[in-house]
């Protein structure tokens, strides 16, 4: 008869199972301090990015049981050292490229919705011990994190670009995004979303939370510069990024700010006072950046090789022509849609006008 708490269990690979007659007794067994007989050896794992819920739990085994009479809910994570449950959407299976190893929260699929788990028994002398189907899993997971650069440095390696569940201001709320988890470095986070079905209805929202998925998707909502803002101090993004595509001109802005001294002052001139940061030295074309206007950089703004435009309002500065030359600029906003030119009404469907953060 063995005895060893569950913390130190899970600490050393292992948990104590005592008895396992159904897949819930296994989550029972979580919760107990008793003895032996029936082990699980598992890897310490993680799935990023899934959960829609989350609250304080006394033990696994509540938190387990929760997920199996919730519809929605194909896994948990159970976060030992702060007792906190969450409940995922996604499983490890559909989502491995969002499964990584990470210490001390116990994760598990929910076999009611993610398929029946298949659990084999093999028998030795001392004990039992359970192999797991990959639709049955214990790992460990950290949690969401504030934005997806934060989703990508926890992880400990590149995760794939995809849909991602983040929590800028840490207060459970959680935001649903597409996460660009592979351009340089990955860890983008999308501000805004501009394209052409929804030029006419265009609306600046003071609310960072219109990043999430279900406003950003239908390309109606520029966020506000106060609202990004407040998704600054909350995230702490250093890096702007501005990408678009319009069929009709055959070619891409995709640029970034360079995350050094000279980047910090394009920042500023975007969220802080209206100063003229010089363009050259302050930014990197990304790989499919193929466009006119991020070649010329000594012409920008007024041929003064400065980022904006002297007049223009700051709350606009993100959408409206953040960097230009004389016929090629970028800018957003309903009856404009500029992507390397400055030519009216000829934007199509999948075009599209993408700002960043990171």
């Amino acid at each position: 008869m063995c005895y060893m708490s569950t913390y130190e269990h899970v600490a050393k690979g292992k948990a104590v199972i005592c008895y396992m007659s159904t897949y819930e007794h296994v989550a029972k067994a979580f919760d107990s301090q008793e003895t032996c007989g029936v082990n699980i050896q598992s890897e310490f794992a993680a799935l990023f990015g899934s959960s829609f819920n989350s609250f304080s739990s006394h033990g696994f085994w509540d938190c387990f049981k929760g997920c199996l009479i919730e519809p929605e809910c194909r896994s948990v994570n159970y976060h030992l050292s702060v007792k906190v449950c969450e409940f995922n959407s996604e499983t490890r299976e559909r989502q491995s490229s969002k499964y990584v190893k990470r210490d001390l929260s116990v994760y598990m699929d929910n076999a009611r919705t993610a398929n029946r788990a298949r659990i084999e028994y093999k028998r030795s002398k001392d004990m039992m011990s359970i192999q797991v189907s990959k639709n049955f899993f214990l790992g460990i997971y950290g949690g969401d994190g504030r934005s997806c650069q934060d989703l990508q440095e926890h992880a400990g390696k590149t995760l794939g670009t995809g849909e991602y569940r983040i929590d800028p201001a840490a207060d459970r709320k959680l935001l649903h995004v597409f996460c660009d988890m592979e351009t340089d470095g990955g860890g983008w986070t999308p501000v805004s979303r501009t394209t052409p079905q929804s030029e006419n209805s265009v609306k600046y929202m003071d609310d960072y939370r219109f990043i999430d998925r279900k406003h950003y998707e239908t390309g109606m909502y520029l966020v506000a510069r106060r609202a990004l803002v407040e998704l600054r101090s909350l995230i702490g993004f250093t890096q702007l990024r501005w990408r678009c595509r319009k069929q009709s001109v055959g070619r891409t802005i995709d640029t970034t700010t360079t995350n050094d001294s000279a980047g910090a002052k394009v920042l500023t001139h975007f969220f802080e006072n209206v100063s003229q940061p010089h363009a050259c030295g302050s930014y990197v074309r990304l790989p499919y950046d193929d466009s006119i206007l991020t070649q010329n950089c000594t012409e920008w703004g007024e041929q003064t090789g400065t980022w904006g435009h002297r007049n223009i309002n700051r709350d606009l500065r993100m959408y409206k022509s953040p960097f230009f030359i004389p016929d090629h600029t970028f800018d957003a906003r309903m009856h404009r849609l500029f992507c390397d030119d400055r030519t009216f009404k000829d934007a199509k469907a999948g075009d599209y006008w993408e700002p960043y953060v990171r």
